[in-house]
C-alpha cells in the first residue's frame, strides 16, 4: 500500500510507536556478513515488482525475501548478484581502484514501510551500480550499506552507529522521521535527504535536503490550488496522529496567504470503511479542491465515496504513483513535489542519466513509477556532486566540504531555478519554497511549465 502525507508521513510516526512494542536490538551483523548478502540481485527489478502500488497491493519486498523483517536486523549492501563484495568487484571492473566510499542507507524497508519506501532505495541502488560501472567517483568504488529499521527509531539509531563504525562517511534516511539526527550532529556525520518529512531538515546543520522539503509541501499545495483556479479548498487530516493536525495548521497559514478560502477542515480515520458523511460536508461547503492527509487506500475510498454522491472535487497529494493516474476519480488531480517529477524522460542531461540507469538496473520503475524514486535519485546525485573531487582517503569531512562549497548547484538540471542548492557551513538549510506543477490528465501525469519550478 502506497501512503501519502502532507507533513511528515504521520502514518509512519504512528507505526513507529507501535513498532517499539516489539523488541529489536539493532544490527548485529559483521562487515563480512553484510557483504555476503544482496537484496537486489537482479538490479532492483525484483524489489520494484514487489514494492506495492496505489491499489494497496503488497506482495512482499526484497528485504522480506532475504529473511529480514521489521526487527531491524537487516543490513546489506547493494550492487550486484555476486555475493560478498559484489559492489566493489563491479566497480573494479569499471576501473575504480581506490578506497571504497561507504554510504549507509537506513529506512523502513520491510512490510508496510517497504511497500511505500523501497522505490527510493531502488534509485539509490541503480545510482550506485551505474556509478561503479563507469569507474566509481573519482576512482573510488561506492559501497552502499542498506539497513532495515522496521519503522523503529531506536533501531535506526543503532544502525546509524553501526554503519559509521563500519566505515560509512555519510548516511541517507529513507524514513519519515530522522531518528538519528542528534547522533549525526554530535559526530559531524552528513545525512543526505531522500525522505525529508519533518522540520528537522530545516534545523539540523548535518541534515542536507536535496530538494525543497516540509514547508514547500504545504506552501506548494496552496499555490498550485490557486494556480489551477480554485478559490474554495478543504483539508482532511487523519485522526491517528497529532502530526496530521499540525500539518493542517501549516496548510491553513499558507492557504490564507495565497488568498484561498479554507471552507472545510475535518478529521477522519484512515481505517474508516466509508466517508459518505465527510463527502456530504465537503460538498455542502463547496470545496473545489480537497487535500486528504493520510494513506492512499483511505484517499481512494474517499474519492470513490464522494463520486457516488455526485461530488467530484480535484484531489491534491504531495506524493503520487503512476497507478494513481489510472483511477478515474483522480483525473485532474494535482501533485506537489519538490524533487524533479519521476515520470519525465528528457529535458536535462541529469534526466537522461536517470532514465538510462533505471532502464539498466530497475526497469520496472519506468512503468511502475512513484515520486519517491525521484527523491532517492536526486539525493544520490547530491552526494556524488559533493564527492566529485574527493581525495584518496574519503572522509565525512570531505563530504561536508563538498556540500558547503556548493553555490547554486543544479545537479545537472535536477534542481533548476529557485531550487538550486546552496549550503552554509555549520548552518541548517532553509526551505526555498519551490515545487513543480504536475497534474493528472488523460490517465497520465503531466508536467506543466517544463522543468521550471514554481517558487514563492
Amino acid at each position: 500500500m502506497t501512503l501519502y502525507s502532507l507533513r511528515s508521513k504521520p502514518w509512519l510516526v504512528l507505526a513507529c510507536a507501535i513498532a517499539l512494542l516489539s523488541t529489536a536490538c539493532g544490527n548485529r551483523l559483521s562487515r563480512s556478513e553484510i557483504l555476503a548478502q544482496n537484496i537486489v540481485s537482479d538490479g532492483g527489478a525484483a524489489a520494484t515488482r514487489s514494492a506495492g502500488s496505489a491499489s494497496g497491493s503488497n506482495t512482499g519486498t526484497a528485504a522480506d525475501a532475504s529473511g529480514t523483517g521489521a526487527g531491524g536486523n537487516a543490513a546489506v549492501p547493494a550492487g550486484g548478484s555476486g555475493g560478498a563484495g559484489a559492489g566493489t568487484d563491479q566497480a573494479a571492473a569499471g576501473g575504480a581502484t581506490k578506497q571504497p566510499i561507504v554510504i549507509g542507507l537506513i529506512g523502513w524497508l520491510s512490510g508496510l514501510g517497504g511497500s511505500t519506501l523501497n522505490p527510493a532505495r531502488d534509485s539509490w541502488v541503480a545510482w550506485q551500480r551505474s556509478v561503479n560501472e563507469r569507474g566509481g567517483i573519482n576512482g573510488h568504488p561506492v559501497e552502499l550499506l542498506i539497513g532495515d529499521d522496521g519503522g523503529n527509531p531506536s533501531v535506526a539509531v543503532s544502525l546509524a552507529q553501526d554503519f559509521v563504525n563500519k566505515g560509512a562517511i555519510a548516511l541517507t534516511s529513507v524514513d519519515a522521521a530522522i531518528a538519528y539526527g542528534d547522533y549525526a550532529q554530535s559526530n559531524s556525520i552528513p545525512v543526505i535527504g531522500t525522505i525529508t518529512g519533518t522540520e528537522a531538515w530545516e534545523q539540523n546543520p548535518m541534515l542536507f535536503p536535496p530538494f525543497p522539503a516540509t514547508q514547500s509541501a504545504s506552501w506548494g499545495a496552496a499555490r498550485l490550488m490557486k494556480r489551477a483556479g480554485f478559490t474554495k479548498v478543504a483539508y482532511m487530516y487523519c485522526a491517528e496522529t497529532q502530526d496530521c493536525k499540525t500539518g493542517e495548521t501549516r496548510f491553513s497559514k499558507w492557504a490564507s496567504e495565497e488568498g484561498l478560502e479554507l471552507v472545510y477542515s475535518g478529521q477522519y480515520s484512515v481505517i474508516a470503511p466509508d466517508y459518505t458523511s465527510d463527502c456530504l460536508q465537503l460538498q455542502q461547503r463547496g470545496a473545489q479542491a480537497v487535500m486528504p492527509v493520510g494513506d492512499a487506500a483511505s484517499m481512494i475510498r474517499m474519492a470513490q465515496n464522494c463520486s457516488r454522491q455526485g461530488y467530484k472535487p480535484v484531489w491534491v497529494t504531495p506524493t503520487a504513483t503512476d497507478q494513481l493516474a489510472k483511477i478515474p476519480e483522480f483525473e485532474g488531480a494535482i501533485g506537489v513535489t519538490g524533487a524533479f517529477p519521476w515520470f519525465v524522460r528528457s529535458g536535462a542531461p541529469a534526466i537522461d542519466e536517470y532514465v538510462a540507469a533505471l532502464q539498466t538496473y530497475a526497469p520496472d520503475r519506468l512503468t511502475n513509477g512513484v515520486s519517491y524514486q525521484a527523491w532517492g535519485w536526486q539525493s544520490a546525485k547530491l552526494l556524488e556532486a559533493a564527492l566529485a573531487n574527493v581525495s584518496d582517503q574519503p572522509t565525512s569531512q570531505a563530504v561536508l566540504n563538498g556540500l558547503w562549497a556548493m553555490q547554486g548547484e543544479t545537479l545537472g538540471g535536477l534542481a533548476p531555478g529557485g531550487m538550486a542548492l546552496t549550503f552554509t557551513a555549520n548552518q541548517p538549510t532553509a526551505d526555498p519554497l519551490c515545487v513543480f506543477d504536475i497534474r493528472i490528465q488523460g490517465g497520465s501525469w503531466v508536467l506543466h511549465g517544463g522543468l521550471t519550478p514554481i517558487c514563492k
